[in-house]
């Protein structure tokens, strides 16, 4: 038996291995010449074979800034990320959790929702940006209902307009998901918690939560790295300002890059960038388990 278990094993080996030695060449390669290029000195346009070696001093730079640039741009992408995700979450698990009651028209709105995740970034920046203007749409309701003027691209509302259209577009995608996992998640427990007398909280929190728990854990992981590395929607959304506000660590590399022209200390942000996002990771499958423990 054990034979025959490992000979299935070597025939899915043959399977797997040639795809995962493509996405491993992929990725390797660039992270490789990005760790190489943080210890050069290169301006945009250079030839790469001039680059002079320029040892640590792209990370001391970095680092030893007088202004901070970088690490306020990591507060700023620590903030946008895990407000927006936060909202994301706990608006998705209420939205699953009425559709799961059976709602009429449950199915209509569910397809209604698949509309904001399939745009692209960079149009629904565009489009906010438009919304957000003087005058415009989101003005005009918040004037005739709340009897407020906000200027949402001033240095006090910039964040909050940045977070909110990232709710508004990847909230659905939570919504869809977490309702797919609830829609799958066996009867049984439920009829016996039923029989048991449980409430329909308790049933909530004791059996759907877990049930869709390691669903909950994954999009955490996704939305959080898609946040770090997001670029297109918030450029074209406030292209990092009013002057930093918004200038998240993809923004910033954005303008060392191609505005500043530092390749070096450029790819040294890049690979800062990669690292955290490593540590996150690493610490939200360590925080978050697969299953609830007892």
């Amino acid at each position: 038996m054990a034979n025959k278990t490992s000979a299935i094993e070597r025939e899915y080996r043959k399977l797997y291995l040639p795809g995962v030695t493509a996405v491993l060449l992929l990725g390797l390669v660039p992270i490789t010449l990005l760790f190489i290029m943080s210890f050069h000195r290169l301006s945009l346009g250079m030839p790469w074979l001039s680059a002079e070696f320029a040892g640590l001093r792209n990370w001391i730079w970095l680092f030893t800034n007088p202004n901070q640039a970088l690490f306020k741009a990591l507060g700023r992408t620590f903030i946008f990320s895990f407000g927006s995700v936060t909202f994301e979450f706990l608006f998705g698990l209420i939205i699953a959790s009425i559709l799961y009651r059976g709602i009429k028209g449950s199915n209509f709105i569910v397809t209604v929702f698949i509309i904001p995740t399939v745009l692209t970034p960079a149009m629904v920046g565009m489009v906010w940006r438009l919304y957000f203007t003087d005058n415009a749409i989101i003005d005009y309701l918040f004037n005739l209902f709340f009897g407020l003027d906000i200027n949402w691209m001033s240095l006090e509302f910039a964040m909050i307009s940045l977070v909110s259209v990232s709710v508004w577009q990847y909230t659905p995608f939570w919504v869809i998901t977490l309702y797919a996992g609830m829609k799958l998640l066996p009867r049984s427990p439920f009829e016996a918690a039923i029989v048991d007398g449980a409430s329909e909280w308790q049933r909530f929190r004791y059996i759907i939560i877990p049930g869709i728990f390691p669903i909950i854990r994954l999009l955490f992981i996704l939305r959080i790295i898609q946040n770090f590395i997001g670029f297109d929607m918030i450029y074209s959304l406030t292209g990092g300002g009013p002057g930093t506000v918004t200038e998240v660590l993809s923004i910033y590399i954005y303008r060392l890059n191609f505005f500043n022209k530092m390749v070096g200390p450029g790819a040294s942000s890049s690979f800062f960038l990669l690292m955290i996002i490593v540590i996150i990771t690493y610490f939200l499958v360590k925080v978050l388990p697969s299953e609830e423990r007892e």
